[in-house]
C-alpha cells in the first residue's frame, strides 16, 4: 500500500471522526436546550421570544423536499417556523423519514430554542401517509366495534408508530358524522353517523394517541357531514341549523374537549349559512371559533386551520397570506400552508406587519403562543427526542384490530337469532352464492344437508338473477359481492319478503343502494383480514352449527 494512499485513508477517517464528534456535540447541545425548554415555564419561554419567533409559532407548513437541504434551513431560519406537516412527497423510505424529522427537530431547537410540532395525516384507509402491513383500517370499519379498549389500543399503536418516526401530532381522528353508504367527501373516513358512537370511539382513539406521546387533532369542526364536495377543490356549504349541529355534529367534539388543553381541533373550510351570516368559512368565523368551539364546547386546546391553500378557504379576493391573517384574527392559533414556501414567507411578513400596526394585537398573539408552548411542553415530556425504537411485535395490535373487526362483522351476520331459528326446521336451507370457486372449498367434504352452494356465472342477466331467487329452495342466502356487475344486479333487484338475503359486500359501500331490502349487508371494503378464505372458514363453522351431516361428498354446484 502506497504512503500516499495511506495518508488519504487517514484523512478520510479523521474527517469522519470530526463529523461524528460534531454530530455528537450538536446532539448534546440539542438535548441541553430541550431540557431547558422542559424545565422552564411556558410564560418564561414566551417572555424571552422575539416578535419573529412568536409569529413563527403560529404557522404549520409543508415543503416539497424529502431531505433537509440548505433552502429549507434558510426558510426555517428566516421565518422562525414553529411546526411542520409532512406528506407522501416528503417520504422516500422510513429511514430517510426518521432522519429528516430528526434534523427538523435538531435544527429548530438549536435556532429557535423551541422544539417543533411534527404533524402527519395518519387516519387509516386511503388517508395514511405511513404505509403499514396490513394496512390500517378505515375509521368506518372501527365503527362496528363496541370495544372502547380495542379502539384505545389502536390509537396507542398509531402513536407508537408515529413517535418512532419523530411525529408528535396526528391530524386525526375524523369526528365528522358521515354515512359510509353515501357518496361524500368524508364517507369511509368517519366512524359513522351515530353521534354517541362517534363520540365514544373518537375519545378512546384520541386518548390512546395522547397517552403515548402524540397529540390528537379532531377534525373538521364543526362537522362536514355528508357533503359531497371536496374542499380541496371546490366551495362547500351546509344549511344545518345550530340546534341540529348541537344535537348531532357537535357531540363528538364536545366529548373530545374533555381531553383538555393538550389536544388540537382542526377547523373546516365549509360555510355554515345558518351560523355565520357573513358566509365566511369556519376557519374565518369568530362565532364558530370563539363562541361555539371555545365558549359553548369549552375547548381549551390549540385550534388549527386546514390548509389555507385549499380552494374552499378562498374568501373573495383573499390569497393564502390574507387568509392566514384573517384566520388568526378570527381565533385560530395555528394556520396551515402546506406547500408554497413563497406563500409562507408572504404570510409571515403580512402577519408581522399586522402585529406591528396593531391590527392583530400582540396580546392576542401572546395568548396563542402561550397555548402552543404549553402543548409542546406537555407532549415533549411524554415523547423521546431521539425517537424510541418501534417494536415490530407491535404489529400484532394492528392484526388483532383487523381480526376483531372481521369477527364482529361476521358474527353480526351469522349469529342473528332470526337466522338461527331456521335451523330448527329441516326443510329450510341456506344457500351460499358467489362467482368465486374458493368460497366453496371448505364445504366440499363433507356435505351438509341444509347448505347449498351456487356458482353465480359471469355476465348473469337481470332476468336470470331474478329467476334464480324465485326457483331456489333456500330461504336464507349468503351472497358474496366482489364486483360492480353484481352490484348492478342487486341495485335493480327486489327480493320477495320470504327470502332473507345477507350480502357480504367487498365493493365500496356507497355502490350498493337501497340496502333496506336486504336482511343484512356486511361491508368488508378495505379490510385486510376479510379475505375470501377467512369468510369461507366462518361460513363452514356456521354450517356446522346449523346442519346435519350426510355421507354424500359433493357440495359444490355449478
Amino acid at each position: 500500500m502506497s504512503s500516499e494512499f495511506t495518508v488519504k485513508i487517514k484523512n478520510i477517517l479523521l474527517y469522519l471522526s470530526l463529523i461524528s464528534q460534531f454530530q455528537n456535540f450538536s446532539l448534546a447541545m440539542t438535548q441541553e436546550i430541550t431540557r431547558s425548554f422542559s424545565d422552564s415555564s411556558a410564560e418564561k419561554i414566551l417572555s424571552q421570544m422575539s416578535l419573529d419567533e412568536k409569529i413563527g409559532q403560529l404557522f404549520i407548513v409543508g415543503f416539497p423536499q424529502n431531505s433537509f437541504d440548505q433552502k429549507l434551513k434558510k426558510h426555517i431560519q428566516i421565518n422562525k417556523i414553529g411546526s411542520f406537516i409532512l406528506f407522501k412527497r416528503n417520504i422516500t423510505d422510513l429511514v430517510s423519514l426518521k432522519k429528516l424529522n430528526s434534523e427538523l427537530v435538531q435544527y429548530s431547537v438549536e435556532k429557535l430554542s423551541v422544539p417543533p410540532l411534527l404533524a402527519v395525516d395518519q387516519e387509516g384507509g386511503n388517508v395514511a401517509r405511513i404505509e403499514t402491513t396490513p394496512k390500517m383500517p378505515y375509521f368506518f370499519q372501527l365503527g362496528n366495534i363496541e370495544d372502547s379498549n380495542l379502539i384505545y389500543q389502536f390509537g396507542k399503536y398509531t402513536a407508537e408508530l408515529l413517535s418512532s418516526l419523530g411525529f408528535n401530532l396526528n391530524l386525526a381522528p375524523v369526528l365528522d358524522l358521515a354515512d359510509s353508504t353515501e357518496s361524500s367527501f368524508i364517507s369511509l373516513r368517519s366512524f359513522g353517523n351515530n353521534p354517541i358512537k362517534v363520540s365514544t370511539l373518537g375519545y378512546s382513539y384520541s386518548k390512546g394517541l395522547l397517552d403515548n406521546g402524540v397529540i390528537p387533532t379532531a377534525k373538521h369542526f364543526p362537522g362536514l357531514g355528508n357533503s359531497r364536495n371536496d374542499p380541496h377543490t371546490s366551495f362547500t356549504s351546509r344549511n344545518t341549523s345550530l340546534n341540529d349541529l348541537e344535537t348531532f355534529d357537535l357531540k363528538p367534539f364536545k366529548e373530545f374537549s374533555k381531553l383538555g388543553p393538550n389536544s388540537a381541533v382542526m377547523l373546516s373550510h365549509m360555510v355554515y349559512k345558518n351560523l355565520d351570516h357573513s358566509l365566511k368559512p369556519a376557519s374565518f368565523s369568530q362565532f364558530i371559533i370563539k363562541d361555539l368551539l371555545r365558549s359553548r364546547l369549552g375547548f381549551s386546546g390549540v385550534i388549527i386551520t386546514d390548509d389555507l391553500q385549499m380552494k374552499a378557504s378562498s374568501l373573495a379576493s383573499f390569497g393564502p397570506s390574507q387568509a392566514a391573517l384573517e384566520a388568526l384574527m378570527a381565533g385560530a392559533d395555528i394556520v396551515m400552508l402546506s406547500w408554497s414556501l413563497t406563500d409562507q414567507t408572504k404570510a409571515f411578513n403580512l402577519v408581522k406587519s399586522a402585529v406591528s400596526s396593531g391590527k392583530l394585537p400582540i396580546a392576542l398573539v401572546n395568548e396563542k403562543v402561550l397555548r402552543i408552548l404549553s402543548l409542546k411542553k406537555n407532549i415533549h415530556q411524554k415523547s423521546n427526542l431521539l425517537f424510541k425504537k418501534f417494536q415490530t411485535d407491535d404489529i400484532r395490535v394492528l392484526n388483532q384490530v383487523q381480526k376483531n373487526i372481521f369477527t364482529t362483522k361476521v358474527n353480526t351476520a351469522l349469529l342473528n337469532p332470526e337466522l338461527l331459528l331456521n335451523s330448527k326446521n329441516s326443510k329450510n336451507k341456506f344457500c351460499v352464492v358467489s362467482n368465486l370457486n374458493k368460497i366453496f372449498d371448505k364445504f366440499k367434504f363433507p356435505n351438509f344437508h341444509q347448505f347449498l352452494g351456487f356458482k353465480l356465472p359471469q355476465n348473469t342477466s337481470a332476468e336470470e338473477f331474478v329467476s334464480f331467487f324465485k326457483k331456489c329452495p333456500c330461504e336464507v342466502f349468503f351472497l358474496i359481492v366482489d364486483n360492480f356487475e353484481q352490484v348492478r344486479l342487486l341495485n335493480a333487484f327486489s327480493p320477495s319478503k320470504d327470502k332473507k338475503i345477507v350480502v357480504f359486500n367487498y365493493t365500496h359501500p356507497s355502490a350498493l343502494k337501497n340496502r333496506d331490502k336486504f336482511f343484512n349487508v356486511i361491508d368488508f371494503y378495505g379490510l385486510a383480514s376479510a379475505d375470501i378464505e377467512a369468510l369461507s372458514s366462518r361460513l363452514q363453522e356456521f354450517s356446522l352449527l346449523v346442519s346435519k351431516k350426510f355421507k354424500q361428498n359433493s357440495f359444490y354446484k355449478e
